[in-house]
């Protein structure tokens, strides 16, 4: 089973997108900031991240600065979803995809699966 770490400071958001990944056999884990990622990502393996941009504590450029900048979670894939992913994509240019907000429940759990399967880097949703 894929693990995915779920990353936004907005709780019912988390909940809404945890509860459809569930649905679809994934396991999630979540984190409200990019320092709680953080943690989650060094002291448990995740198969891939879906990001939000706007976070307090440390916000989603970077945290994915973070990660591609450590060898050990450099590979993680990364689903960028955000209401500024014109933004995102032009100072994340590594991520696999980017989800604009609102997004449809389809459109996540596609970018999912594609991101998992090492879809097109930088695609926009």
């Amino acid at each position: 089973m894929k693990r995915v770490l779920v990353v936004d400071d907005d709780t019912p958001v988390r909940r809404i997108i945890k509860h459809h990944l569930l649905k679809e056999g994934f396991e999630v884990v979540e984190a409200a900031d990019g320092m709680k990622a953080l943690e989650v990502v060094r002291s448990t393996p995740v198969d891939l991240i879906l990001l939000d941009i706007r976070m307090p504590m440390m916000d989603g450029y970077e945290l994915a600065d973070r990660l591609q900048a450590d060898p050990a979670t450099a590979d993680i894939p990364i689903v960028v979803s955000s209401v500024v992913a014109d933004e995102a994509q032009q100072r994340i240019v590594w991520a696999k995809t980017f989800l604009l907000r609102p997004f449809r429940v389809r459109e996540l759990v596609t970018a999912v699966h594609a991101a998992l399967q090492g879809g097109q880097s930088g695609e926009a949703v």
